[in-house]
């Protein structure tokens, strides 16, 4: 193992070990080693050089490029000949536009019966440039201490062509789960859902999800009478609406 030069500075800690480095480098015979790296580049350089003009190896390239273009050439002539089928790739982003959220009640006294019963009904229209698929993936109303039934994912699905809309209609509420809410006033709740969608023969490829804050109010005995005054009301706002890629 070689010396290292400067012992004695090297020994006055990290300072003097870092002074004693720079000394070493200044002082190395760096002349001889860049002369021999500069010879041996000058003569690696000379020899490329003189394998890269020798005619065998003009001759080896000048048929690789000779036989390459011309299986590319004869290649695009019988390609020309074939028929092309071209495929336009669809955005389907933000295609799937939320248009309506609203009640479908009853009277208890239609003479139905689920008369009394309450259910919601979900207007969704497609503007993508394309048929789409669809399906409606969760559906969560809650209505002051009430939900609606437990919703099952991927029940309500199906296809629109560019530019028609659907109407899907979520669980209902029974009467007995409403009378509570007769002659109580304006009840609040929530509705909360989210459709997926995409190209029709492949898995859905966008996720529109809607937040609404909704207010009902029920007439006395749920029936419904604007003659007497006793209408049925409801009003809703969106809280938030988001459409993002799955």
């Amino acid at each position: 193992m070689a010396q290292e030069k400067f012992p004695k500075l090297r020994a006055m800690g990290d300072l003097g070990g870092h002074a004693a480095n720079v000394l070493t480098f200044l002082t190395t015979n760096w002349g001889a080693t860049l002369a021999t790296i500069i010879a041996a580049g000058t003569w690696l350089n000379k020899w490329a050089w003189g394998i890269a003009l020798t005619p065998a190896v003009y001759a080896s390239a000048g048929v690789f490029l000779f036989v390459l273009w011309t299986i590319i050439g004869l290649t695009y002539l019988y390609d020309r000949r074939k028929p092309r089928k071209v495929q336009t790739h669809l955005d389907y982003r933000y295609g799937l536009t939320f248009e309506g959220f609203g009640p479908n009640y009853m009277s208890a006294d239609a003479g139905f019966p689920d008369a009394g019963a309450l259910q919601f009904v979900i207007q969704v229209r497609n503007y993508s440039p394309g048929p789409i698929q669809y399906f409606l993936e969760s559906c969560d109303i809650r209505l002051d201490s009430r939900a609606s039934p437990k919703y099952e994912p991927g029940k309500v699905r199906g296809y629109m062509a560019r530019g028609s809309g659907r109407s899907a209609r979520t669980g209902a509420f029974k009467p007995d789960m409403l009378k509570e809410f007769y002659a109580k006033g304006v009840i609040d709740g929530t509705a909360d859902f989210s459709f997926t969608y995409g190209a029709p023969d492949e898995p859905p490829q966008r996720r529109l999800k809607i937040s609404l804050n909704i207010h009902i109010s029920v007439p006395p005995d749920g029936i419904v009478d604007p003659v007497n005054g006793h209408p049925f009301g409801y009003s809703d706002s969106i809280i938030s609406e988001k459409d993002e890629p799955i």
